[in-house]
């Protein structure tokens, strides 16, 4: 089911402590999933019998290539995925992706990071601001084929995800001359203006910390133990002189990988510099 909520303000989000803050609302609202967790990771897993329906379908793209070397108008179709809820339909993954890089980039870096760091880090995963590129590409279910990193950082900025906010001297003269400034790259470092970003109300209503510090973990982590539990399942059915050890070692790999995952949201946290939201 859904639920629908209202998006804090800024000064609600800032005031996360205070009794008052409620009444800080956006008067926005939108509607977030309310399933259960467990549900949710469920749904999306891959199922066989789905894939192959999908993969009869002439309008998903059967390639398994997802390397980004083409260009940035290339047709990108909607890819099967197999599973109850229908990414090839509904959100644009890769995109999508990009945003929760971008929003665990900033909590790891203390729930602020200035313009010019999140776009180095961005530069090493292939998310160039240069001109005339468009890193950040849609399927055809998209009204946009691709967008420049500006673009699309200033299409979260409107959507609510990210905020970004000019600090130093020339913050205090922005104020005080009550209007907007709008540059590029190369008038901000010549003039000297800093910009830092934040997460946006929106991103703290519909994803929250702890959902982003998750994202990282799991990531983190991986699928090794996976793989180990797999080979541990092929020495059970081997025979009866290794299957208590192969029990055995699936149970030790399946609480390797829960120790694991607790020391890195901690140490998300730690990066966080303090104890993460859930979903607001």
């Amino acid at each position: 089911g859904r639920e629908l909520v209202e998006i804090p303000s800024r000064a609600g989000l800032d005031q996360d402590n205070n009794t008052n803050a409620l009444a800080l609302g956006s008067k926005t609202y939108t509607l977030r999933s309310c399933l259960h967790p467990f549900i949710a990771e469920q749904a999306a897993l891959t199922d066989e019998q789905i894939l192959e329906q999908e993969h009869a379908d002439t309008s998903f793209d059967d390639s398994d290539d997802e390397d980004d070397n083409g260009a940035d108008d290339d047709v990108r179709r909607p890819r099967p995925y197999g599973s109850l809820i229908s990414w090839s339909t509904t959100d644009q993954l890769g995109p999508l992706g990009i945003l929760y890089v971008i929003l665990a980039l900033i909590l790891v870096g203390g729930k602020v990071m200035t313009d010019v760091d999140l776009r180095t880090q961005l530069k090493r995963l292939r998310l160039l601001s240069t001109a005339g590129r468009s890193p950040v590409h849609f399927t055809t279910s998209s009204t946009h084929r691709s967008m420049s990193l500006d673009a699309y950082l200033t299409h979260l900025q409107q959507k609510g995800f990210l905020d970004r906010q000019q600090v130093g001297d020339h913050a205090a003269k922005k104020k005080g001359a009550g209007k907007r400034i709008r540059a590029t790259q190369a008038e901000d470092a010549e003039e000297g203006r800093t910009w830092e970003w934040r997460w946006g109300p929106r991103a703290a209503c519909e994803v929250g910390e702890e959902g982003i510090s998750k994202f990282v973990a799991e990531f983190m982590v991986g699928n090794a133990d996976a793989d180990e539990d797999e080979d541990a399942e092929e020495g059970n059915a081997a025979g009866g002189g290794r299957r208590r050890r192969a029990g055995g070692a699936a149970t030790a790999n399946a609480n390797g990988r829960e120790d694991k995952l607790k020391r890195m949201l901690a140490g998300v946290e730690k990066a966080a510099g303090g104890k993460l939201a859930e979903c607001r």
